[in-house]
């Protein structure tokens, strides 16, 4: 049996794959379990097929837990893969930050149970801060929450982690409850979310060069803004800008370009 997590919310998740491996441990106490990260060491797969095909005389079950599993083309491992599909008593629980390459769709066809994690937004955001700020023991006012979604929305890729991330800092700074948006902007010191969309607004849609300018130097003069803007601009272009969006984010996470040439680039580029 197949079980398939994939997608960029690695704390969703994450924490799915901690649930499934629990609740397999508690069902099956006499079981053999192993895990193999192909993402860090592809060369496992031959360790992982020779761990599925060893016989289990004295165990009910084995599980391999398998991170990045389409990191390997090899015809034997996706042979291995599809003949555990079924299987009554081995499980595979993988997981993987992105869709299947082609060579292993069948992993988004049954009988694998599988599960896509995207990065929240909109009121399935809202609904997911609630209940981890209940679970923080957190409440936020009105306004604070308005603002702290308006704050997380501009993250591009973990937003799930941001807000775990940024609720356990709430509990220990010893606010009053419900927090108000006044406590709650000294420690997030991070611009209004409205203003940050205007900002964004004049960048992309102002056809004289210098406004445009004048509101990307504003956006630099506010602390992490470089960032937050860059990922609310990609959310918003199209086309050919989005190609471009998509090599600048490329640059930064190796390290080539900071998030303020990219931008600065970007403008100069539609003069």
């Amino acid at each position: 049996m197949i079980i398939y997590l994939y997608g960029s919310d690695s704390y969703r998740r994450g924490k799915k794959l901690r649930e499934l491996v629990t609740a397999y441990r508690a069902k099956h106490t006499q079981a053999d379990v192993a895990s193999f990260d192909f993402e860090e060491a592809p060369d496992e797969w031959q360790k992982a097929i020779d761990f599925l095909g060893q016989p289990s005389l004295f165990l009910e079950s084995k599980l391999a837990i398998i991170r990045d599993a389409h990191a390997v083309t090899e015809k034997k491992w996706i042979l291995t893969l599809k003949e555990y599909l079924a299987h009554p008593s081995v499980f595979l629980f993988i997981h993987d930050g992105a869709k299947p390459k082609k060579a292993f769709e069948f992993l988004l066809q049954k009988p694998v149970q599988f599960q896509e994690f995207l990065e929240l937004e909109g009121k399935v955001l809202e609904v997911f801060v609630k209940k981890e700020a209940q679970d923080a023991g957190v409440e936020l006012d009105a306004q604070a929450l308005s603002f702290f979604l308006g704050y997380i929305c501009t993250f591009g890729e973990g937003r799930s982690w941001r807000v775990v991330s940024e609720l356990h800092r709430l509990c220990h700074v010893g606010f009053s409850q419900p927090i108000s948006l006044t406590n709650l902007r000294m420690l997030i010191p991070f611009q209004n979310p409205l203003q940050l969309f205007g900002l964004s607004m004049n960048i992309l849609r102002s056809r004289d060069f210098s406004q445009a300018l004048a509101a990307l130097e504003t956006s630099f003069l506010q602390k992490e803004t470089p960032a937050h803007l860059f990922n609310l601009l990609a959310s918003q272009v199209r086309g050919a800008d989005a190609v471009r969006f998509a090599h600048y984010d490329a640059s930064v996470k190796v390290g080539g370009l900071e998030y303020e040439e990219a931008l600065l680039d970007f403008v100069l580029s539609r003069k």
